[in-house]
């Protein structure tokens, strides 16, 4: 299996036919990982947002996974700097279930290359910080298995997870939330309307 970095954005455009393939191909199937999900939130991002995207490709060369990284700043408590390594897409949008995009035909070998190429690189960043991963999808396990295979600290913590059942119509859920949640979001939807800098497209 061969890895490289993708440390530009046209290096992470010329990945878009196969990446959400790749995506349906993985345990990570999300929206958050979409191609169109990172692609708008690369569009928003200031110019500094440097990609650090890792890619695997099998011996046929076959995109086999994906760790899709940007390096940012993080500071603790407001002093100390860390080039810290986070999910695209992740900031300003809501977004959860952030994880490595591994083949499910190759995954413990394509993320331990996918570790090896960070560790080649480890002089750029100092520390991986994944919030909000799932606990479905194997990816927690995988990483921190590849990180003691190569003797690095990991820490995870768990995290309560609730979900509701949505109905089938939108009207029939605004007709579940309170009366004063119903104001709130007929105020928000005529705030919308009424901005014209707001398009609203029904997808």
């Amino acid at each position: 299996m061969n890895t490289s970095l993708v440390e530009n954005w046209t290096g992470f455009l010329a990945l878009e036919k196969e990446w959400n393939p790749l995506l349906e191909d993985s345990r990570a199937n999300s929206i958050f990982l979409t191609w169109e999900w990172i692609r708008a939130w690369a569009k928003i991002m200031d110019t500094s947002t440097q990609p650090f995207l890792v890619v695997a490709r099998d011996n046929g060369g076959k995109l086999a996974a994906i760790a899709p990284l940007y390096l940012t700043d993080f500071r603790l408590a407001g002093a100390i700097s860390f080039r810290t390594l986070r999910i695209m897409g992740d900031r300003a949008t809501g977004a959860e279930y952030g994880d490595w995009i591994l083949r499910a035909d190759c995954e413990q070998e394509s993320a331990q290359c996918l570790l090896d190429c960070l560790l080649e690189h480890a002089s750029e960043w100092d520390c991986l910080w994944m919030p909000n991963m799932s606990g479905w999808s194997g990816c927690r396990e995988t990483i921190v298995a590849a990180c003691s295979r190569k003797g690095l600290f990991s820490q995870t913590r768990k995290r309560d997870f609730s979900c509701i059942s949505l109905p089938g119509a939108i009207e029939t859920f605004v007709e579940m939330l309170s009366p004063k949640r119903r104001k709130v979001l007929r105020y928000q939807a005529r705030q919308f309307r009424e901005n014209p800098d707001v398009t609203c497209v029904r997808c």
